[in-house]
């Protein structure tokens, strides 16, 4: 199976939740223990709206790759949209709703002039029908107004976790590139039927999977 090949590959090159120093300075410098993905197909250089985890928790590989492509192309990274409902009775999660809101109050928050990050604000639980419908609709309007002020043009679309495949197609977006850096259905605090059903549906619609 091609996503599983891709993690393997990705650990016997050492990628994968690494600590990585580029994260979290406006002035980054290369890592050069990570191999960078083949970017041939980025060059002239181009726009990117990618879907990650959250910019300020610890570093992994979302850092370091997308770090290297701000190097030359304009960046717009979209936090986490969430893959569960938050546990209220964990602090972790607490903590983290809270960092979300102030993320988002902030508004589009400059790295530097290449990298952008953007927080999202999502309605819990995620499997919700009236949350998913309403959830698309914020990231969609957010995610295009963000992009539309920066100037970005036929963006590239880089996805990191798979149930953002419901954003495909939004952005008017040239490639869409899937970057696999998990066993999403094995993690245990996860749905892994949808996580599994998700990526299916990214697979299918990914141009590039790395």
């Amino acid at each position: 199976m091609l996503p599983r090949s891709s993690r393997e590959r990705q650990r016997a090159d050492g990628q994968g939740h690494q600590p990585n120093p580029l994260a979290g300075a406006r002035g980054y410098q290369p890592d050069t223990r990570h191999p960078t993905p083949d970017t041939r197909h980025l060059k002239p250089p181009q726009d990117i709206i990618a879907f990650c985890k959250d910019w300020h928790e610890p570093a992994t590989s979302n850092n370091h790759v997308l770090a290297e492509l701000a190097k030359r192309h304009r960046v717009l990274w979209v936090n986490s949209i969430g893959t569960r409902a938050p546990n209220l009775s964990s602090g972790n999660d607490l903590r983290k709703i809270v960092r979300k809101l102030r993320s988002w109050g902030r508004g589009v928050e400059t790295i530097h002039d290449r990298l952008r990050v953007l927080t999202p604000v999502v309605l819990p639980p995620p499997r919700s029908r009236v949350a998913v419908t309403i959830n698309r609709w914020l990231v969609r309007h957010l995610v295009r107004r963000a992009a539309r002020r920066w100037g970005l043009q036929s963006p590239q679309l880089w996805i990191f976790p798979p149930n953002a495949v419901d954003y495909v197609g939004q952005f008017g977006e040239s490639r869409v590139v899937y970057y696999c850096v998990d066993e999403w259905s094995q993690f245990t605090h996860l749905d892994a039927e949808f996580m599994r059903r998700k990526e299916q549906e990214l697979l299918a619609k990914a141009d590039t999977v790395f």
